[in-house]
């Protein structure tokens, strides 16, 4: 993609994003980002639990989202 200010990003799913009927969220799964010029993001969407929290791992830190 290209975002307005002309850089560009990538993004791959490294594994398959699963979604259930009965859940508001992705409930598993794994997306790599490659923003230029940013460091690589690894969003990960749990383990199958229905809930709003994922991971991201960026430079080997892994913060704690919360999704909407």
């Amino acid at each position: 993609g290209i975002r307005p200010s002309g850089l560009t990003w990538e993004r791959e799913t490294v594994n398959p994003l699963r979604v259930e009927l009965n859940c508001r969220w992705i409930v598993s799964g794994t997306v790599e980002l490659r923003p230029e010029g940013r460091p690589v993001r690894v969003l990960d969407f749990g383990d199958g639990d229905c809930d709003n929290i994922a991971t991201v791992l960026i430079n080997g830190i892994t913060f704690t989202i919360f999704l909407p």
